[in-house]
């Protein structure tokens, strides 16, 4: 059960890494702040209730969690695994938090990210759909089986109106279900991304971007 759980929080760095694998610049910006079970980000204007029971990941585990994502990802493809050392390098996870500890023996530990990327150098990207476009073909290419279930579409989180992406990774025999939420906000994509395997997680999961304050 530990084993399966391990790959399973891989997973959820998985879309972060691809994402940012077709981006260049270095990000620099407010990492946010967390008091008590709140995250703000006063560059972005943004707000987020974490469940209090929650896990919230300190700068070393996320920065972990993104590397084994990109073996993961790259497989023995070593110039696949130099494209994504470089792109974590060049992203800015602002928040990770778990529903269980991370290696808890749990099947299934529903989580929340949000990262930023920089994308002024790339004035095509203007939506969040255009970011996810290029999301997409970078998944594309890792070596992780990945499928996207429908087209991107919009959705709101909490007040603020995000495109939409959701995706279906394949990690060992068990199927990992995400949604890639996209906005292009002060010169940055942002993007939260829940990662989830039940209509239980994801209504868990909704009731907390349902608390997102973001100011446009």
């Amino acid at each position: 059960m530990r084993r399966i759980n391990h790959r399973i929080i891989v997973a959820t760095v998985v879309v972060l890494l691809a994402a940012a694998a077709c981006m260049k610049s270095q990000p620099k910006l407010d990492f946010g702040t967390i008091e008590g079970s709140v995250y703000r980000n006063a560059y972005f204007g943004l707000e987020l209730n974490i469940p209090a029971t929650w896990n919230i990941q300190d700068s070393e585990q996320k920065k972990a969690m993104m590397e084994q994502g990109g073996k993961l990802m790259a497989g023995s493809d070593k110039t696949l695994q130099a494209v994504y050392d470089a792109s974590a390098l060049n992203s800015v996870v602002l928040l990770s938090a778990f529903k269980h500890p991370v290696g808890a023996a749990v099947d299934s530990n529903p989580n929340v990210t949000m990262i930023a990327e920089k994308i002024t150098h790339a004035p095509g990207i203007k939506r969040g759909s255009d970011y996810l476009f290029h999301a997409r073909k970078a998944m594309e290419s890792g070596q992780v089986s990945m499928s996207v279930r429908k087209d991107v579409y919009e959705k709101k989180a909490g007040d603020a109106l995000f495109a939409v992406m959701d995706v279906d990774l394949k990690v060992g025999k068990k199927t990992v279900k995400q949604m890639y939420y996209a906005t292009v906000l002060k010169g940055y994509a942002l993007s939260i991304i829940i990662t989830y395997t039940s209509p239980g997680e994801l209504k868990e999961l909704d009731a907390v971007l349902s608390t997102l304050k973001l100011k446009q």
